[in-house]
């Protein structure tokens, strides 16, 4: 299972949440995309990553079913994500993921972030695909 880990602004949203200072954000779809580089525990936006880049590529929704009934409790996506297939350049090698609050661009508030089991370097006329409940998140 690749190592996953909540963001300083996802635990600030949790908190004020929890502690009734604020509402939680709205409901809404939150989006997976792929890093090249290992994001700091400060990453705040996604100005702060390293995102793949390559034709035919874009973050997907990441789909969450509902959080687990567990201490802790997990969250993790209910459906199949698949990226591409990528039609030209290479982007890189994607080596982490994060998870974000929109669908495109750098001001992205970044909510999660994991390290994949493996590195790839996708190919022209590549998808990249993650089985549904790969990636997995916990607030511990």
């Amino acid at each position: 299972m690749p190592t996953s880990k909540l963001s300083q602004y996802a635990n600030q949203q949790a908190l004020a949440a929890v502690f009734r200072q604020t509402q939680s954000p709205a409901a809404g779809s939150v989006y997976l995309a792929l890093l090249t580089a290992v994001p700091t525990d400060t990453s705040l936006t996604m100005a702060a990553v390293t995102e793949y880049a390559a034709t035919g590529y874009a973050r997907q929704v990441f789909g969450p079913g509902a959080p687990s009934a567990a201490e802790p409790s997990v969250i993790s996506n209910a459906g199949v994500i698949t990226f591409g297939p990528f039609t030209a350049g290479t982007g890189g090698v994607v080596t982490h993921a994060a998870i974000c609050d929109a669908s495109s661009g750098t001001t992205a508030n970044i909510i999660a972030t994991v390290a994949l089991t493996a590195s790839r370097t996708p190919a022209n006329g590549d998808s990249l695909q993650a089985a549904a409940n790969a990636f997995t998140f916990s607030s511990n």
